[in-house]
């Protein structure tokens, strides 16, 4: 006999799994709504279903965080492609400040954020200098991953106001035909 999905575990396990995806894809993706779609991946799925009931907390929740972290990573796309909202997720920060990404504007982006938390939080500057800097083992994890959420916050804040100077400058007017641009100049004179 197949044991049924125990809803109260499941939920909470959820409302945990969510909280720990949300803080790691900040203005991306609302933990209730990101809650519903980890609902709805298990309901369709009976090989999730099985591997939840068929294991502990810890797997149960790794496998949500894993399948939520897919989640908030399609969605930051299509934020990118539609909206233009969300340009960096704490990932790609952290895969900068280790070096593994380098390309300019993600550069420019971080150099440009360090110099905000170092004012706002230097606490949290010299966490973020210390372990990826300086390599040092045994920098406090809290203060190095709220460090890397700020830097990405703030990275994204900067890409938004960026693409918003760039939405009034050259290019960025309507098109009128020939007709129209005539018709308005005539009401100018």
């Amino acid at each position: 006999m197949r044991e049924l999905l125990d809803t109260k575990k499941v939920q909470n396990l959820i409302g945990r799994a969510a909280s720990a995806v949300v803080r790691e894809w900040p203005g991306v993706i609302d933990a209730e709504d990101l809650g519903q779609e980890l609902w709805l991946w298990i309901l369709t799925s009976k090989s999730v279903q099985t591997k939840i009931v068929g294991s502990d907390d810890y797997l149960s929740y790794r496998l949500l965080v894993q399948h939520g972290h897919k989640i908030a990573s399609a969605e930051a796309e299509k934020n990118i492609r539609f909206a233009t909202n969300v340009q960096y997720s704490t990932d790609d920060v952290r895969k900068a400040l280790d070096g593994q990404l380098r390309w300019a504007e993600l550069l420019d982006d971080l150099t440009a954020a360090m110099e905000v938390i170092r004012a706002k939080n230097p606490q949290y500057a010299d966490a973020i200098r210390k372990r990826f800097g300086e390599k040092q083992k045994g920098i406090d994890y809290n203060a190095v991953k709220r460090g890397v959420i700020a830097v990405t916050e703030e990275m994204n804040r900067q890409a938004r106001v960026k693409r918003a100077e760039y939405g009034d400058g050259p290019g960025a007017r309507r098109v009128v035909s020939n007709a129209a641009a005539q018709t308005a100049s005539k009401g100018n004179e």
